[in-house]
C-alpha cells in the first residue's frame, strides 16, 4: 500500500586563495568529457557488509555517516573506506524476535549529526506492514559520527526522517495507533539542539516519511500524497501535491525543492506550496532525493538512480544492482547511496578542491596541496589589485599536475607575500 511504502523507505571552500589573507571560492569546474553520473562504484565496507539494509545517510564534518537497521551507522570520509560505529541503545539488535530497532534518517546541523529511528514490536498475522508496529523512537547524536549518545526518545511512534534549518532539527515519523493499529497518524517533533524534543501537531493523520528545510521552510512529505511546510517547524500547513502517491523523500537544491514517491513520482516547487509533476520515466518507486553539483539524483526500487540538473528532465543511469536504494547524499564532491543488502554506492562528480599549504623561504614559495587519483590540478595565482577578477582570468603558474592519491608540491620563483594561490582540481577524462 502507499502507507507500505512510505513507512517501508523509512524503517529500514571549494578552493582555498592563500598569501596574504585567506578567501573562500565557490565550486570546481568538471573537465572531465563524459558524465560521471554514468559511473557508480559500489563501496560496501570491509568486512561489511553485512545485510543490513541502509536507509539513510548525511554529510557533515568532513565525514558521511550511514544509518539502517539493527541500530547499524557506519562513517566514511571519503566514501570509500568506511568504519562500524557502535551505537549506544539500550537492548539495540533484536529482543527474543519480538522486537527489532531501526535507524532510518539522518541529518547533520549545528555541529552534530542526528540519527532517529524507532523500535518495532513483532505482531505476527498483524499490522500494515509485515506485522511490525513502531513501539518507542529513537534518537541518536554524535558530534563526529564515532561516539553517540542514545536520547531515548519515550515518545510511542517511529520516526522515519530528519532535517536541520532556522536553528532547528525536525523529525517526522508514524505514530502507535489505540487498540494496535500500527502506523497510525503522523508524528512532528522539534529540537533547538538534538537533545531536547517537542511534539508538535499539524491537520494531516496520515504517516510522514521524509522532510528537508529551504527557503525560509521545512517541507515534509508522506503517505497519499501528503506535503506539509512550515517556516519553524512548529505550525504546520498542509498543502496540495496534485498525487495520491505516497511520498518517500524530499530536498532542497538550486532554488526549488523535489519531492519523490510511489510509481516514480517526482514533484517540484519552488516554494513547497505549488508543485509540478515531472515525467520521471520510471514505475519504480522512489525512496530518497539529493542535490549537490548542480545536479539532482533519486534513487529507489530495483538499483533505480535518476539525475536531473533542474528537477523536471530526468536521466536514468546504470547502478549495477538491483537491490533498492533508500537514500543519497551529496559532499566531498560526490553522491553517496545506500540501500538494501548494506549496498553503498559513490559516484564522484567533482573532484575535491584541495586547500594548499604555503611555505616561503629563500625567494621561492612552496605550494603543496593532496590529490585524489583520477584528477588534475593546476595552480593559479594572482596579486591584491587582481582578486576582483574573475577566476578565468587569473594567470595559471603550473599546468598540469595528475593526481595519484599522494600530496604534490609546486613552486613559484617569488617569495611575494602579496601574491595568492589557487588550486583548481578537474577530473580526469
Amino acid at each position: 500500500s502507499k502507507t507500505n511504502q512510505a513507512t517501508r523507505k523509512k524503517a529500514r571552500t571549494a578552493s582555498m586563495l592563500l598569501g596574504a589573507a585567506i578567501l573562500c571560492l565557490a565550486g570546481t569546474a568538471l573537465r572531465a568529457q563524459t558524465d560521471p553520473l554514468d559511473h557508480w562504484t559500489l563501496q560496501n565496507p570491509k568486512p561489511l557488509p553485512t545485510g543490513n539494509p541502509l536507509n539513510g545517510i548525511a554529510y557533515g564534518n568532513g565525514q558521511f555517516v550511514a544509518v539502517g537497521n539493527g541500530v547499524t551507522i557506519l562513517t566514511s570520509p571519503d566514501g570509500a573506506v568506511w568504519t562500524e560505529r557502535a551505537p549506544y541503545v539500550s537492548g539495540s539488535g533484536s529482543s527474543a524476535g519480538y522486537t527489532v530497532f531501526v535507524l532510518n534518517g539522518m541529518a547533520y546541523g549545528d555541529g552534530q549529526f542526528v540519527a532517529v529511528g524507532g523500535t518495532y514490536n513483532v505482531i505476527e498475522g498483524f499490522g500494515r506492514f509485515g506485522g511490525l508496529c513502531p513501539s518507542l523512537a529513537i534518537i541518536q547524536t554524535s558530534p563526529d559520527g564515532a561516539a553517540w549518545t542514545d536520547l531515548g526518545s519515550g515518545a510511542t511512534n517511529a520516526l522515519a526522517g530528519i532535517a536541520y534549518g532556522n536553528g532547528q532539527f525536525v523529525a517526522v515519523g508514524t505514530g502507535h495507533g489505540p487498540d494496535e493499529s500500527c502506523f497510525f497518524g503522523e508524528i512532528i517533533q522539534t529540537s533547538p539542539d538534538g537533545a531536547g524534543w517537542t511534539e508538535r501537531g499539524s491537520s494531516t493523520t496520515n504517516a510522514l516519511a521524509g522532510v528537508a528545510y529551504g527557503n525560509g521552510n521545512f517541507v515534509a512529505v508522506g503517505d497519499s500524497g501528503t506535503i506539509l511546510t512550515s517556516p519553524g517547524g512548529v505550525g504546520w500547513t498542509e498543502r496540495g501535491s496534485s498525487t495520491t502517491n505516497a511520498l518517500a523523500g524530499v530536498t532542497y537544491g538550486d532554488g526549488q525543492f523535489v519531492a519523490v514517491g510511489d510509481g516514480g513520482t517526482i514533484l517540484t516547487s519552488p516554494d513547497g506550496a505549488a508543485w509540478t509533476a515531472s515525467n520521471s520515466g520510471t514505475t519504480n518507486g522512489l525512496k530518497g532525493v539529493a542535490c549537490g553539483n548542480g545536479q539532482f539524483v533519486a534513487v529507489g526500487g530495483n538499483g533505480t538512480i535518476l539525475t536531473s540538473p533542474d528537477g523536471a528532465a530526468w536521466t536514468a543511469r546504470n547502478s549495477g544492482t538491483t537491490n533498492a536504494l533508500n537514500s543519497v547524499a551529496y559532499g566531498n564532491g560526490q553522491f553517496v547511496a545506500v540501500g538494501d543488502g548494506g549496498t553503498i554506492l559513490s559516484s564522484q562528480v567533482a573532484a575535491p578542491t584541495p586547500q594548499p599549504a604555503i611555505a616561503r623561504s629563500g625567494g621561492v614559495t612552496t605550494i603543496s596541496f593532496p590529490t585524489i587519483t583520477g584528477a588534475s590540478y593546476d595552480l593559479l595565482f594572482t596579486n591584491s589589485a587582481g582578486l576582483g577578477s574573475p577566476l578565468a582570468s587569473w594567470p595559471v603558474r603550473t599546468n598540469v599536475v595528475t593526481g595519484d592519491g599522494t600530496a604534490k608540491s609546486v613552486t613559484d620563483t617569488t617569495a611575494d607575500a602579496n601574491r595568492f594561490y589557487r588550486v583548481g582540481a578537474h577530473l580526469l577524462p
